[in-house]
């Protein structure tokens, strides 16, 4: 968004009025001698209004994957901020999500139990929505699966 001070309120009210100017003085050798100025209104900073801030998709992605994960503890907050709450698991394409799906379901072939690891839930919030706050909640069960499943393989249960 862009923000009005004195200084870039100058700098367009000088710019718009040599334009007005040279278009005019332009015009008045084609046409005739005489030169008239185009008035130009200048706007105060006091008067210029706020517009609200409409965010991208991605930003409102990046704001729902922090407030998602900050339900999950600070160790997920601290590795989503070095990504700046970019997704890992529910990005475009989604391979990796299939990836991390076909590895815990391999659970049983290390006595694990693959309800344990809420696949279920996964794939269904996979097929869901892509709303911002869809996703975010997509990535936080992939992430506390893949989390949950590294743990279980390192140490068991």
């Amino acid at each position: 968004m862009y923000h009005f001070n004195h200084k870039n309120l100058f700098s367009v009210s000088v710019g718009a009025i040599s334009l007005a100017f040279s278009l005019n003085l332009q015009g008045a050798q084609a046409q005739s001698t005489e030169i008239t100025e185009t008035p130009v209104q200048v706007v105060s900073p006091e008067a210029a209004v706020d517009a609200p801030v409409v965010l991208t998709y991605e930003e409102q992605l990046a704001q729902a994957v922090k407030d998602a994960m900050a339900t999950a503890g600070q160790d997920f907050v601290d590795f989503y901020a070095t990504r700046d709450f970019r997704p890992v698991w529910a990005t475009a394409g989604n391979k990796t999500l299939l990836q991390l799906l076909t590895f815990i379901e391999s659970a049983p072939d290390h006595a694990l139990p693959l309800a344990r690891y809420n696949t279920g839930a996964i794939e269904a919030a996979w097929n869901g929505s892509s709303a911002p706050a869809d996703v975010a909640a997509l990535e936080l069960a992939a992430a506390q699966s893949y989390v949950q499943f590294a743990k279980d393989l390192h140490a068991g249960m």
